[in-house]
């Protein structure tokens, strides 16, 4: 095992949430790649994977999460960036008002039960 695949393995086992695979869009509200829009490849009520970020570990980042459905738009106060990759980044959400954390447990159950659907009836 390399020392990346050990880190990457490290970082998994401390998660609070279990990540689940979607592709909404994320838009970085500070730092130097404003206000691009980027790919969320997975998200918990804890954090996400963002591709396409180039932001060194340990920073700090604000984030407005769209989802894809007509849900509104999520907006992280503060994440910071825990791990990166080649393709992107994957960061913790430390700070959400009581409303972003509503609207975020709605997605991600709605990600829940897609998932589930999709095991009970495979196509």
């Amino acid at each position: 095992m390399t020392s990346q695949e050990s880190a990457q393995a490290d970082s998994a086992d401390r998660r609070e949430y279990a990540r689940l695979p979607t592709s909404i869009h994320a838009q970085l509200l500070n730092g130097p790649q404003v206000p691009n829009v980027r790919r969320v490849s997975d998200l918990s009520m804890g954090g996400c994977a963002l591709s396409g970020v180039n932001v060194p570990k340990g920073a700090f980042v604000e984030l407005m999460l769209k989802p894809l459905s007509d849900a509104e738009d999520i907006h992280v106060n503060t994440a910071v960036v825990r791990s990166v990759r080649a393709d992107g980044v994957g960061v913790e959400f430390l700070e959400l008002t009581p409303e972003a954390r509503r609207r975020l447990s709605k997605v991600v159950l709605g990600l829940l039960v897609g998932q589930q659907s999709h095991l009970a009836f495979p196509q």
